[in-house]
């Protein structure tokens, strides 16, 4: 009897060790749901990137639900662009995909720490704070629909 037991106790112990793996992998969408500001792009503040002289600036908006947007521009346009579509989370991995179809670039190892968020794609870390989306870079944002305007602004490639 003693050795029936013992054989049913370590399917049993595996299986709820399993399930407490994976549930410290789970990313809750509603900790990632919210808006972030984007603070350091692969170990830099994003202020001192050295971009031609310019600057990124980069908000993301994670509904909860599974659609996103992000709101982006370059320090010497005082444009946003507006990207929206859908993303997904399995265990501590999101991916997601634009509205007109494109992937992202990567998928993202999602993870916490001090109250940020930390999106790692391949060999970049991105830092976000959760930051409010100021309603005038909502309002006034423009959807990516050319690549330079009248004045020569260059629109930002997609971040995600």
């Amino acid at each position: 009897m003693n050795k029936l037991i013992f054989k049913l106790m370590v399917p049993v112990l595996a299986l709820t060790a399993a399930v407490s793996c994976n549930q410290k992998e789970h990313i809750d969408y509603d900790l990632l749901s919210g808006d972030w500001k984007l603070t350091t792009l692969g170990g830099v503040p994003v202020e001192d990137l050295g971009l031609d002289g310019r600057s990124l600036d980069v908000y993301i908006s994670f509904d909860g639900a599974g659609s996103f947007e992000t709101f982006q521009r370059l320090s010497d346009s005082d444009r946003y662009v507006r990207y929206d579509g859908w993303y997904s989370v399995s265990g501590s991995v999101a991916s997601g995909q634009y509205s007109d179809g494109v992937m992202w670039a990567t998928d993202y190892v999602v993870s916490y720490e001090n109250d940020n968020l930390i999106m790692t794609g391949g060999t970049e870390t991105c830092v976000y704070a959760r930051a409010q989306i100021p309603s005038e870079v909502r309002d006034d944002a423009v959807p990516p629909f050319w690549t330079r305007s009248a004045d020569g602004e260059t629109v930002p490639p997609r971040f995600l």
